[in-house]
């Protein structure tokens, strides 16, 4: 799922999360908050998100309050700037980041909600760690390793 401007994940492995990635505009933060939101609450329990423009489109639309958020540490002061913290936050410890050839894409894998599972964007490194990138071919443990 690649549209214009938009790199929303519609699906992932728990209904309670949601990953986003990538740049956000008007239509895809629609969609987003028509994925994210049912009666105007939010009711997922968790949404990992990376890029700049994406964090500060969900903060202003409010879906980073009362959430989960996973984000790579250099992305904090940005939510917080944006008037959406305090949040709750997925500590770096327990959120690997890995970027393929390709870094307009990164992979988020999380621990929250099953061990191990893998949250990813729709059809990239659908196995991070064993499957090559859809993009590249590589495996993205080989070719970026670990970003701490």
């Amino acid at each position: 799922m690649r549209e214009a401007g938009i790199s929303v994940v519609e699906e992932c492995i728990s209904p309670d999360l949601l990953v986003i990635a990538g740049r956000l505009d008007e239509e895809g933060a629609t969609r987003v908050r028509n994925i994210a939101c049912k009666g105007g609450r939010p009711h997922v329990e968790l949404i990992a998100v990376c890029g700049t423009e994406a964090i500060l489109t969900l903060a202003n639309t409010g879906l980073l309050c009362g959430v989960v958020v996973a984000a790579p540490p250099n992305y904090w002061h940005l939510i917080e700037r944006t008037g959406a913290a305090p949040v709750p936050r997925i500590l770096h410890s327990d959120c690997r980041v890995i970027t393929c050839h390709d870094t307009r894409y990164t992979h988020v894998f999380m621990r929250k909600l099953l061990e191990e599972v893998e949250c990813i964007t729709t059809g990239w490194c659908l196995s991070g760690f064993t499957r090559p990138c859809f993009n590249c071919g590589a495996k993205c443990l080989e070719s970026k390793g670990r970003a701490d």
